[in-house]
């Protein structure tokens, strides 16, 4: 774990929310039992043997939970389904139970053995795998692209690297809340990038307006040779990492390795899977959207929601808000309104405008304007260019909640931004109107 977390820092990149195998043991020995307990029984119902194992342990010390005997002998023995090497220590578990007990403990052992088994697991959560690894992008034209400069800096220093966005249309085409959603190095080419974007224009139709474009544009001396032998080697030494089994690695691999090495056809989703086996909630979340798309595997509904209820029970936030979408697509209103709480109550800087804007569409009493303001107080205004939406969104909130002075700042900071990138259109400024003639009365 050591040698990644340092080769990440070398390279600049963020960590993931995790819970690993070495996390439980380390909870277990400062004697955090309950942590360590849940942290086991998480990586236990996605099939790592030696979670299933120390599982069974602290059932059988009474370590975190009240000493079961019954739980101990079927977590150990489902742990050992594949060596046969834990018979003697289940033989001498089985001397303390009566018969009615002993029972209990055979059908308990059958119930997880349905759920958590090897094949259970397979048929439930792995994917089938395919060269289907495509990206999905929007059908929309693009008809002016600006190439970014090459930051003069970077150049003289050799350094390389790309940066992923993702930006929204105005009616006339142009980009706006460009977002950088990924970049190497962080920082570098972010801002000759956006500068670049917003110059862009698309042809679109009004249906277009709601759709997220994103894009991927790198920065390299050689386009004939790739990326320099600098980044080459470290993203060697993460898949090095990642074939030893060290699953922190297994996600980066996925992550990068199809950009610095696009010949590789390196099927991302194999590599998520595996992450996610070693509790990455962000890996599970991958594999989940993956699925869901049909991307590097067959697309499967089913097993796309059982990872993400996986991840969501790590408190990702994105994974519940996914799944609440999903279930208020089939009409469960039920489950999708608890998972759309739960993604509230994340707090996932990640998905709060998006779910701040999903809440202000939506009909659901349970979340009113205030509840959409706190999401878009979680929005860094920084990390978007031209939040011209984000903007109109806080001022709609602060009306809806009879706040028409802070309406109204926001809505003129929404037309001022608009002015810069085009006409301000008829309805914002009817908007504006309004917000004052309300804040006079």
């Amino acid at each position: 774990m050591k040698r990644i977390l340092i080769l990440l820092f070398v390279l600049a990149l963020s960590t993931p929310v995790y819970a690993t195998f070495n996390d439980a043991i380390e909870s277990y020995e400062v004697g955090n039992y309950q942590a360590a307990l849940q942290e086991f029984q998480t990586l236990a119902e996605i099939g790592n043997k030696s979670a299933q194992y120390n599982l069974g342990m602290m059932y059988l010390d009474g370590l975190g939970t009240k000493q079961d005997l019954v739980k101990a002998w079927a977590w150990i023995k489902l742990s050992d389904e594949d060596a046969q090497k834990e018979q003697e220590l289940l033989a001498n578990i089985e001397k303390h139970l009566v018969e009615d007990k002993k029972q209990e403990a055979e059908f308990y052992y059958n119930s997880i053995f349905g759920s958590f088994g090897k094949q259970a697991l397979v048929s439930q959560l792995m994917p089938v795998f395919n060269d289907r690894v495509e990206e999905v992008r929007p059908n929309i034209t693009p008809i002016k692209t600006v190439p970014p400069k090459y930051p003069a800096t970077a150049q003289l220093k050799g350094i390389e690297g790309w940066v992923k966005l993702s930006f929204g249309l105005t009616a006339d085409g142009s980009p706006t809340e460009i977002v950088v959603t990924d970049s190497y190095p962080k920082g570098v080419f972010d801002k000759e990038t956006i500068k670049a974007v917003k110059q862009w224009q698309f042809e679109i139709v009004e249906e277009d307006l709601s759709q997220k474009m994103d894009y991927f544009i790198a920065y390299q001396f050689s386009t004939r040779s790739g990326f320099s032998r600098k980044i080459k080697n470290a993203i060697d030494q993460v898949e090095a990492l990642a074939n030893e089994g060290d699953f922190l690695a297994q996600y980066y691999y996925a992550k990068y390795a199809p950009i610095v090495f696009p010949k590789k056809k390196v099927n991302s989703t194999e590599w998520f899977y595996k992450a996610a086996q070693g509790g990455i909630a962000d890996a599970q979340y991958e594999v989940a959207l993956n699925l869901l798309e049909g991307k590097g595997c067959e697309q499967d509904k089913e097993k796309g929601i059982n990872w993400l209820l996986k991840s969501a029970s790590g408190n990702l936030g994105r994974s519940q808000f996914k799944l609440a979408e999903l279930f208020l697509e089939m009409d469960n209103q039920e489950k999708g309104v608890f998972w759309l709480t739960k993604a509230v109550y994340a707090k996932d800087k990640e998905i709060a405008y998006e779910l701040a804007k999903f809440l202000d569409e939506s009909s659901f009493q349970q979340f009113d304007s205030k509840t959409v303001l706190e999401q878009l107080q979680l929005v860094d205004e920084k990390a978007i260019d031209t939040p011209i939406r984000l903007y109109e969104l806080y001022a709609k909130t602060y009306a809806d909640l009879g706040n028409y002075e802070e309406a109204v700042d926001y809505q003129k900071k929404a037309n001022k931004l608009m002015r810069k990138i085009s006409k301000v259109t008829d309805e914002m400024t009817q908007k504006l109107e309004l917000y004052k003639s309300n804040n006079k009365s």
